[in-house]
Order: C-alpha cells, then structure tokens, then sequence
C-alpha cells in the first residue's frame, strides 16, 4: 500500500476494528471484512494516538 498524505487528509481510526498487542507492535482484524491487518511500532502508537 503506497500512500502519501497531504496536510488536508484527516486519518481516524474505524469502530469496525479490533486489536490487540502483538509483540512490539499491534494485530488489527477488521469485522467487516475479516481482514488482519499487523502494525509495527510506529503504527501501533499512532493507532493509539487516534482512538
């Protein structure tokens, strides 16, 4: 996934989504589509910055 934001994007995290800690990182499951998605660290502390 290629993805370049600009300052115009607003990123918010769904309701249609679970996670739970997974090493140093997260294991997101989207319950509409029953897709597992894995975050790093990173992503992990930004996924907690916009809940």
């Amino acid at each position: 996934m290629n993805w370049n934001p600009s300052d115009r994007d607003c990123v918010s995290a769904t309701k249609d989504a679970v996670a739970c800690e997974f090493g140093e990182g997260l294991a997101l499951l989207n319950l509409k589509s029953n897709i597992y998605y894995s975050l790093n660290g990173v992503g992990a502390f930004i996924w907690d910055l916009i809940q």
